[in-house]
């Protein structure tokens, strides 16, 4: 048996096949995730270590684009935060979405978008919806 492993990075973490299965299937993302899926062990797992990320220069490669935005505005850099969500139409990248533009001041835009993510707007401080978000999606 081929023992090559194959890794496929994932929203949800890395994907690992041998040579062997991939041809099973024709293609790594067809296999039975519940067979060959396992959690990135480097992906990180608190809000202290997602805040300490923000000392680097760039987000870790792994983040999904909410977590991306996230980063960047933790950085300080809303348009770059707004970026990696404003063309995206799932329900978390929506619900980050909204959270920008409440930042921002645009209410009538944040409810539209908490409506897409199907969220209420908070009555709470930013700063503690960014950590909430951050946690719902580490």
């Amino acid at each position: 048996m081929n023992r090559r492993a194959i890794l496929f990075n994932t929203d949800n973490g890395w994907l690992k096949a041998t040579d062997r299965i991939v041809k099973l299937y024709n293609h790594p993302l067809k296999m039975p995730l519940n067979v060959y899926f396992r959690p990135n062990p480097y992906a990180m797992k608190t809000l202290a270590e997602f805040k300490a990320s923000l000392n680097s220069d760039q987000p870790a490669a792994d983040l999904s684009a909410p977590l991306k935005s996230l980063w960047y505005d933790g950085k300080g850099d809303w348009h770059q935060a707004h970026a990696q969500v404003d063309h995206l139409n799932d329900q978390a990248s929506a619900w980050v979405h909204a959270y920008l533009h409440r930042k921002e001041g645009d209410s009538h835009n944040a409810d539209y978008w908490y409506n897409k993510a199907r969220q209420t707007r908070p009555q709470l401080p930013l700063e503690t919806e960014w950590e909430q978000l951050v946690v719902q999606f580490l």
